[in-house]
């Protein structure tokens, strides 16, 4: 929350300002963000269902394999993740690297999570794909949003906090 706090502070004043006070408005200070949304895969991977019985260490060699490949892949792909921000390059490299590397263990966490939960969360993934490609041509724009009418200001405003949250851009090593 406090990563987000700047991000809150502005956008209220923004909305108080232009007096974007109505129900849609306000929803825009809280937008999806993809980059959270993918997340509770990670915590359905290390779960165990009632009905479910998986090798005693399953989990913790998931873990295991995961985090190293993340360390091989060197603290831009580390670091965030350890202070919760998944970043797309990040998550795609880390998946890729996983799935090569441990392809048994990734086989094991299908039918672990479910293949519906699976299809579901990549439909998240997607989305970050999508914020990501998008957040670099926002940024390009967001000077001619000075121009804009405050209303319009204010939704270019919190679709360019969107993109930037959602993508974990607003994170600095």
């Amino acid at each position: 929350m406090i990563r987000h706090l700047e991000r809150l502070t502005h956008g209220i004043d923004e909305a108080l300002a232009c007096d974007c006070l109505d129900a849609n408005a306000l929803g825009q200070l809280q937008p999806y963000q993809p980059n959270l949304s993918v997340t509770w895969l990670f915590q359905r991977s290390m779960s165990v269902g009632v009905e479910q019985t998986i090798p005693d260490q399953q989990i913790n060699t998931m873990l295991a394999a995961i985090f190293a490949d993340m360390a091989g892949l060197g603290d831009p792909t580390l670091k965030p993740f350890l202070q919760d921000v998944v970043q797309f390059p990040a998550l795609a490299k880390t998946l890729v690297a996983t799935s090569l590397k441990h392809p048994a263990l990734v086989a094991q966490i299908i039918p672990q999570v479910g293949v519906p939960a699976l299809a579901d969360w990549l439909r998240h993934y997607g989305s970050l794909a999508g914020y990501s490609a998008l957040a670099p041509l926002a940024k390009l724009l967001s000077p001619a949003y000075a121009a804009l009418p405050p209303v319009q200001r204010y939704y270019s405003h919190r679709w360019l906090d969107a993109l930037s949250y959602g993508t974990g851009q607003d994170y600095h090593a």
